[in-house]
C-alpha cells in the first residue's frame, strides 16, 4: 500500500513478486492494489515513465491467471483506467472493445467512465466519446448523467 500511495509502480510490482516468490497465496486485492498504483503513477510520475506503467498494467491479468486468481471485472477496468490516465486514446478504445470479452468477463461500466473522462480531458468527441458511447451500448452498459 505504501508504494501505491506514492505511485511507485515498480516498487509495488517488486513487493508483489517477492510475496509470490515466498509462497504466499495471492488474492485479487493484491493485484488490484498494483493496478491502482499504476493508475496513480500515471498521474504522479513523469511522462517518461508512462510506458513502464502501461506494461506493468498489461502484465497483471496474465499474472493473475498464472497465480490461479480469477481475472475479474475490477482488474480489467483498472487496466483500461491506467491507459486512459495516460491519455492513450486508441489503445484505451481497443482495450475497451476487446479486453473484457477476451477474459469472458462482463463490463461494469467503470472502464467506460475512465475512457469518457479521458475523452473529456483531451477534447475528443470522435473518435473518442462517441466511440465509447457506442461500446457502452454494445456491452449493455447504460450511460448515466454523471
Amino acid at each position: 500500500r505504501a508504494h501505491a500511495g506514492a505511485g511507485d509502480a515498480r516498487g509495488a510490482q517488486r513487493t508483489l513478486t517477492r510475496m509470490l516468490d515466498s509462497g504466499l497465496r495471492p488474492v485479487s486485492a493484491h493485484f488490484h492494489q498494483l493496478l491502482s498504483c499504476c493508475l496513480r503513477a500515471q498521474r504522479l510520475q513523469p511522462v517518461s515513465q508512462q510506458a513502464e506503467h502501461l506494461a506493468i498494467a498489461l502484465s497483471v491479468p496474465p499474472s493473475m491467471a498464472a497465480a490461479g486468481v480469477p481475472v475479474d471485472t475490477h482488474a480489467l477496468d483498472l487496466v483500461i483506467g491506467v491507459h486512459a490516465a495516460g491519455l492513450r486514446l486508441f489503445t484505451t478504445l481497443e482495450l475497451l472493445e476487446t479486453l473484457h470479452a477476451s477474459h469472458g468477463v462482463r463490463h461494469s461500466g467503470h472502464a467506460h467512465e475512465y475512457a469518457l473522462t479521458m475523452c473529456d480531458r483531451i477534447h475528443r468527441a470522435e473518435p473518442g466519446a462517441a466511440t465509447v458511447l457506442r461500446l457502452m451500448e454494445q456491452a449493455g452498459v447504460q450511460p448515466t448523467e454523471e
